[in-house]
């Protein structure tokens, strides 16, 4: 049950920020709906979303697993460290998204270029 709670929190974790980005993509083009900059968003950075989930949630899920079964008792037998844990699955998740797009994300600067463009 704590992998799958794990699990969720990181992918809550990504789509906080991905939900952010969006903002900032639909705040820059507030002609065209939601559905359409997710799809832009979606078109021009799916990869980041990917790598996301193919790197950040088997790294905090194998990191819960060694730190419960191999680490220090006083680590693992400590009282709240499911609920500590959980809490640092949610930050694993956004701040892992934002460092992945960070380094691959360009659909902000591809709508910059693009708004610029049609009033330039």
């Amino acid at each position: 049950m704590e992998y799958a709670l794990i699990f969720i929190l990181q992918l809550l974790g990504i789509g906080f920020h991905v939900g952010q980005k969006v903002l900032e993509l639909d705040k820059l083009k507030p002609d065209d709906s939601l559905g359409d900059v997710f799809k832009m968003f979606w078109k021009d950075d799916k990869a980041t979303i990917l790598i996301s989930i193919c790197l950040i949630l088997p790294l905090g899920l194998v990191a819960y697993f060694i730190l419960s079964e191999y680490g220090p008792e006083s680590i693992s037998g400590y009282e709240y460290f499911d609920l500590i844990y959980f809490i640092s699955s949610l930050v694993l998740g956004y701040s892992g998204q934002r460092i992945i797009y960070g380094a691959l994300g360009k659909a902000v600067s591809f709508a910059e270029k693009k708004v610029s463009d049609k009033l330039g």
